[in-house]
Formats: C-alpha cells, sequence, structure tokens
C-alpha cells in the first residue's frame, strides 16, 4: 500500500511528544485524539504504507509531505546532493545524553606546545606572547618551495604541483582561556589578525570560495545588525553553521570597524550556543572563504560573498559523533537531523555559556 501525505489532515493532526493511553471519541467529547511522540507518528505511517491498518495521525507543525520521505537536498555551491532521511529517528538507539566530565584546564600548562616558553616537537620554542601570535606550521601540508613533479603522458593519472603556506594562530596565551570568555577587544584583535594573514598572503597565493544567499528564517541560528548565523540548507554535519554579512563584502579585508564589533560578539554567541548545547567544550573545524586573492586581489569581484563555515562533529551528545559511513563514503553525504530542526535547537540556546 502506498502511503499518501494527503492522508494527514487537519483533522488527525494530533499533539506530538505527549504519550498517554487511546482514547476513544464519544458524542460528547468529538475532538478527543490520541496523543504520541513523533517517533510514534512516524512508526504508525511507515506500517500503514506496509499495509499495516492504523489509526490516522500526524504531526503538528510539520510540513505533511516531508513528515516520512527521505529527500535530496541539493548545495550548488559544490554542484552535490544530500541526503535527508529524518525517518531514521525510528532507530531504537539515539545515542547516550550525558554531562562531560568537568575538565580542571590549568592556565599554563608545560605540555601544551603553543604556550608561551614551551619548546615543540620541531625543536622550536614558543616565544612570549599577550595577545595573538601566529607561525608557520612546523609540520604543514603545503610548501612555499619544491621540485616541480614531472608531466604525466596518461590522462587518467594527471599531477601538478601543490604549493603554499600553512599558518597557526593561537588566539590566547593561557590555555584555561576559552573563545566564549574572550572580551570583545581581544575578539577584534583575533579579526584584524585574520585580516593581516589575507593582506599578507593574499599577495601570493590564490584563495577560492562561492556565494551563498540565505532566505529561509527558519533556519537562521542567531542574527544581529550586520551577521546572519544560519544552518545551510546542504548541510553534512549535524550542526554545521554558515556566518553571513548583511551587507555585501567580498573580502575580509573589506570589514569595517562596525562590522568586526559586530562579529566579534555573533562569533562569541556562536561557540556559546554550541557549548549550551551539549553542555561541553563543543570540538569545531572552522574557517572564512572570500573572493579570489593573489593576482585577483585588487579586481572587484561582486558576484562572491565573503563567509565563514563552522564544522562541528558531535551528534546526539558530548560523546556522539557523525563519522561518515559506508554510504557517504561511496554514494553521497548523508544527515538524520534536518537542517531546519538543527537551527532550533541552536536557536534556542542561551547566548551565554553555561558555567
Amino acid at each position: 500500500m502506498e502511503f499518501n501525505p494527503n492522508d494527514i489532515n487537519d483533522t488527525n493532526i494530533i499533539e506530538p511528544f505527549h504519550r498517554v493511553p487511546h482514547m476513544k471519541s464519544d458524542k460528547k467529547n468529538q475532538s478527543q485524539l490520541t496523543r504520541c511522540s513523533y517517533t510514534d507518528t512516524i512508526s504508525a505511517l511507515i506500517r500503514k504504507q506496509q499495509g499495516v491498518r492504523v489509526d490516522k495521525i500526524g504531526f503538528k507543525d510539520v510540513d505533511k509531505k516531508m513528515i516520512l520521505t527521505p529527500s535530496n537536498q541539493y548545495n550548488p555551491l559544490k554542484d552535490e546532493w544530500l541526503l535527508v532521511s529524518p525517518h531514521r529517528a525510528l532507530r531504537p538507539w539515539s545515542g547516550q545524553v550525558e554531562t562531560s566530565a568537568a575538565e580542571v584546564v590549568p592556565k599554563f600548562d608545560p605540555t601544551n606546545p603553543l604556550c608561551p616558553g614551551v619548546t615543540r616537537a620541531s625543536g622550536i620554542v614558543t616565544p612570549e606572547y599577550d595577545s595573538t601570535y601566529v607561525f608557520t606550521n612546523d609540520f604543514p601540508a603545503l610548501l612555499e618551495e619544491g621540485p616541480e613533479p614531472a608531466e604525466s603522458d596518461d590522462p587518467l593519472f594527471q599531477i601538478k604541483t601543490a604549493k603554499g603556506t600553512c599558518k597557526v594562530m593561537c588566539y590566547h596565551p593561557h590555555t584555561n582561556v576559552y573563545f566564549t570568555s574572550l572580551c570583545t577587544k581581544d575578539i577584534i584583535a583575533i579579526i584584524d589578525e585574520w585580516i593581516n594573514q589575507i593582506n599578507e598572503l593574499g599577495k601570493t597565493f590564490t584563495w577560492i570560495t562561492q556565494k551563498r544567499n540565505c532566505k529561509k528564517r527558519e533556519r537562521i541560528v542567531f542574527e544581529n545588525e550586520e551577521w546572519l548565523v544560519v544552518i545551510p540548507y546542504w548541510a553534512i554535519w549535524p550542526f554545521e553553521t554558515m556566518v553571513l554579512p548583511k551587507r555585501q563584502i567580498e573580502r575580509f579585508t573589506d570589514v569595517d570597524d562596525s562590522q568586526k564589533l559586530a562579529l566579534a560578539n555573533t562569533l562569541r554567541i556562536v561557540v556559546a550556543k554550541y557549548d549550551n548545547l551539549f553542555k561541553c567544550n563543543f570540538p569545531y573545524s572552522m574557517g572564512w572563504h572570500g573572493a579570489p586573492t593573489a593576482e585577483k586581489l585588487k579586481e572587484s569581484q561582486p558576484h562572491w560573498t565573503f563567509h565563514g563555515i563552522y564544522l562541528p562533529p558531535l551528534l546526539r551528545s558530548a560523546t556522539v559523533k557523525k563519522f561518515m559511513v559506508g554510504y557517504e563514503l561511496l554514494a553521497q553525504s548523508q544527515r538524520d537531523l534536518t537542517a531546519e530542526k538543527a537551527a532550533g535547537l541552536l536557536r534556542e540556546q542561551p547566548n551565554i555559556r553555561f558555567s
């Protein structure tokens, strides 16, 4: 029996997240309906699709046509499709939900190679610093100089040179200082250093990015007068976010003082919301995309929009992470949690980090 989303109508939509015994309606109370959880709702719909007779039920405030159906969602930045499978909430195991153990972090850690005065694995001593500190990675993925690879005459086995540099940037000399505890002045110093690096490296290296424009407010996590934080429609990681300027800018170097101040507050709030979600120091990778540099540094690129990306791995708790499994490695990326649901969970978190 084929499932028809139209079977769910306004008269049989029921309130979710409350589990009570089934109640049959009578002449005195024609509006009594079974209440059930989201999982129960989907389970009933799947049983109906399989031909098992069930009472008509639905899920309030959810797109009726998307309540069960997996969908492919398009990422125009990479010309890729993402599989979204919200019905996988039916799985009997959903991961542990627990508070991570409290960690006592010292102000100075002699085992931390990024602390001032500590000798790194390369033998270089990290100098004394009191704000942001930038150095070239001791073990970089790219090198500025090196021999050119031999050309290949086989069209299937092509090779070309890869040159560049890798920088490490320390936000603060104290190990026990988290991003959310930095004052606005310190965060602006970080933003200024990001801009300095783009000015320096952009003269030599070409950085490429892509444009994105978000209009769906249901995926907004936070916004202020200058910046918008959203879960992208095509997000692969459960709580992946994108930081976008409300005023069109092409590169980090275009950010003015007003945008810097608003960005400092935005970044602090985003990280606080991440930490508050599972009451832990939420891990993430984060970076910025701007218009091409090098020979294009001075060119106007109005079709580019400068933006940042957070890519955090946590899925259901402080200890449960998303992993790229066989299907994703062999076919396409997939997520269970919809972008809209993830945005709602982050949006409702406080703007100040838990203590």
